[in-house]
């Protein structure tokens, strides 16, 4: 098994207009609120982590016990090596890939009725196995983003420059957090995180790499935010309207079938964000704007980039707790991308990459 804990990164500048005891809050609720989140990471992989080993349990009972467990991982080792070996230059260049593939496949599944296992019935598991993990795998609730362009009336209704304080880059502060996991220690699991506050641009790319897989499930999720301190006008809820330039949103993934009797499932989400350091405030709030799913026990190559690289889009998040009127607080804006994949005997390589310039933050106490 290969896990690490939730972890983040907070860069705040010394700043002589934020009195000693709000800088103190914000430290003290930005720490509260990471230890809350790595708590409930671990709780959640805890109950994932049952939920896989069960499920492997279940497969080696299904094969008649761990011995014929290993001789079936055995020969799917050795024959996926005599594949590749085959294909190697010179002879491999003539060689039939099709044909070759399909004696490999058919070397797994005359093993499998040898012992009297049906292909359905490890299919049947993987279903069972995957509907309890997406009970525990629960995405945070989001409203949608919008695109400028599209809806550009509601946009001009929502920017009254008298209405709110615009923050643009530069940016004084950032801050970035990152969780993954990979429950058998099969798919790895990383992040390239992308972060400029002179500029304003925020992104992750994250991928999920899986070669050999039995039944397994990773997740990674990845918070990527540029900050500011906001002075209260009033007392309430915090509206946050962020404008974002896509630089890239694109979503990949590959998927092999090794053996026929493979399933998967592989979920990628980015949104934009925004969380206010405050201790009423519980959560960062989120605009979901580009997501994909793929359920699949085939090979299959999927590409989609939903929207076009420059293009305007904005989101309008308010907190879910309120402010005191003068209190000096922490907004942090930016993205967030959560992406997990579970298989059973399917080769995944999912890469998700979000790259976003916020071209402006605009705050205000909620009317």
């Amino acid at each position: 098994m290969s896990s690490s804990p939730y972890s983040s990164e907070r860069h705040k500048p010394f700043d002589l207009d934020i009195s000693e005891e709000d800088r103190r809050l914000a430290d003290e609720v930005s720490e509260d609120y990471d230890q809350r989140r790595q708590a409930e990471a671990e709780t959640r992989k805890q109950k994932l982590q049952q939920i896989i080993d069960g499920g492997n349990a279940e497969i080696r009972k299904l094969l008649g016990g761990a011995e014929n467990w290993l001789a079936l991982r055995r020969l799917m080792r050795d024959e996926r090596i005599t594949f590749h070996k085959l294909l190697e230059p010179p002879e491999g260049l003539t060689a039939d890939y099709d044909k070759l593939n399909a004696a490999r496949v058919a070397a797994g599944q005359k093993f499998l009725a040898k012992i009297g296992v049906e292909i359905g019935s490890l299919r049947d598991l993987y279903h069972r196995t995957a509907a309890a993990v997406e009970e525990v795998n629960v995405f945070p609730p989001a409203d949608p983003g919008f695109s400028l362009e599209t809806h550009h009336g509601q946009w001009i209704d929502l920017v009254d420059p008298h209405a709110f304080q615009i923050f643009t880059p530069p940016f004084p502060g950032d801050q970035f957090g990152l969780h993954r996991e990979s429950l058998t220690g099969e798919y790895r699991v990383a992040r390239q995180l992308f972060l400029d506050r002179a500029v304003g641009r925020v992104g992750n790319d994250v991928t999920l790499d899986n070669d050999d897989a039995s039944l397994d499930f990773c997740s990674c999720i990845a918070d990527t935010q540029v900050s500011f301190a906001f002075k209260a006008p009033a007392t309430g809820l915090v509206e946050v309207v962020i404008e974002a330039q896509n630089e890239l949103g694109l979503h990949t993934l590959s998927s092999e079938d090794e053996w026929g009797w493979s399933d998967s499932e592989t979920n990628q989400r980015n949104s934009l964000m925004m969380h206010v350091i405050h201790p009423n405030v519980t959560a960062p709030s989120f605009a979901l704007m580009s997501s994909i799913k793929v359920t699949t026990d085939d090979t299959t190559t999927v590409q989609r980039e939903i929207f076009p690289r420059g293009g305007l889009f904005f989101a309008d998040l308010f907190s879910d707790g309120a402010v005191q009127k003068d209190q000096v607080v922490e907004v942090r804006a930016g993205t967030h991308s959560q992406d997990d994949s579970s298989t059973l005997a399917v080769g995944i390589h999912s890469k998700s990459a979000f790259h976003w310039l916020l071209r402006s933050v605009r705050v205000r106490i909620a009317p």
